[in-house]
């Protein structure tokens, strides 16, 4: 603490810091939020994939546009560490759904008229989860898409295959945090 003054009047220094932030946030805060651009740019939304059967809510829907421009970006693939609860593993799957859509668009356009590139069709999805959300993921996609649209591989337990040639067949390809340890360990 420190003696402000002659007074013996004693202030906090949490107390100067909230000040001196707030007055910061006074003068900068019109330099780095417009809210009314902010709105523009949030009211992006990106179209359900077809194999999705139930309704995005709307964040969901705005994610899902962020996602897609972000991997038409240079930086592309990345980690979804949202908070639980919101719909993580939903988003995660309509993004790969979109994807796939996006690419099966491009290649069967390209037999009209040639493409430049052609994007690699979406197989083979490696997602690694904790140990406790695997059946989640597995009875989401199950759950959420067109019936027979995926083919999901949970890749954990003693009796996996190893056959890595046999990952393009699926859609996704499910495993777990300690399924990895293992084999690095196994394979260092």
């Amino acid at each position: 603490m420190n003696d402000v003054g002659k007074g013996g009047d004693r202030v906090l220094m949490w107390q100067l810091w909230e000040e001196e932030n707030n007055r910061w946030m006074e003068e900068k805060h019109t330099l780095y939020l417009d809210f009314n651009s902010q709105n523009e740019f949030m009211s992006e939304t990106a179209e359900q994939p077809s194999d999705f059967i139930i309704p995005l809510l709307r964040y969901q829907k705005e994610w899902s546009d962020w996602a897609l421009k972000q991997e038409e970006s240079t930086a592309t693939g990345g980690i979804l560490a949202h908070d639980m609860g919101m719909g993580n593993i939903v988003k995660a799957i309509t993004l790969l759904l979109s994807k796939s859509e996006i690419g099966q668009a491009i290649f069967y356009s390209s037999f009209l008229s040639p493409a430049p590139y052609v994007l690699p069709a979406v197989k083979g999805t490696l997602v690694i989860c904790p140990v406790v959300a695997l059946i989640q993921w597995v009875n989401e996609i199950e759950r959420f898409t067109t019936i027979g649209s995926n083919k999901v591989l949970v890749f954990h337990g003693a009796n996996r295959k190893k056959d890595i040639d046999r990952f393009a067949e699926y859609d996704f390809i499910i495993t777990t945090y300690p399924t990895l340890e293992t084999d690095c360990r196994k394979i260092s």
